[in-house]
């Protein structure tokens, strides 16, 4: 087992991954792809999309031995759900930015997507 080591602090791989994303990926990935995770080389700005993060980050590491690796779950707000308590959390804000939001973009608990990606 091959140890990597950081080559940024956590807090800058997650700024310049969501930067990427949010700038030249996201739109790239969303159609067909809900749902599944996006590896994203913060350096070089290559990527991978597959069912989950460990498949995803193989096949970028595959390309890019030493990428620096963000992940994102593409249409959702994490990759991953953190137990009970915090999705409680989520739900209460998701409530909130729904009193916000035109409905077209507000979330649907019934269908558990936005109703955007319908």
């Amino acid at each position: 087992m091959v140890i990597r080591k950081l080559k940024y602090p956590e807090e800058e791989i997650a700024a310049r991954g969501d930067k990427l994303y949010e700038s030249k990926i996201g739109e790239q990935v969303k159609e067909g792809n809900f749902g599944k995770v996006v590896a994203i080389d913060v350096e070089t700005g290559a990527f991978e999309v597959a069912e989950d993060s460990l498949s995803a980050s193989d096949k970028l590491l595959e390309q890019i031995p030493e990428a620096q690796i963000w992940l994102v779950r593409i249409g959702h707000i994490a990759v991953h759900k953190l137990g009970f308590s915090s999705s409680t959390v989520i739900e209460q804000v998701v409530d909130s930015l729904n009193e916000e939001l035109l409905p077209e973009y507000r979330f649907d608990y019934a269908q558990a997507k936005p109703n955007r990606f319908n």
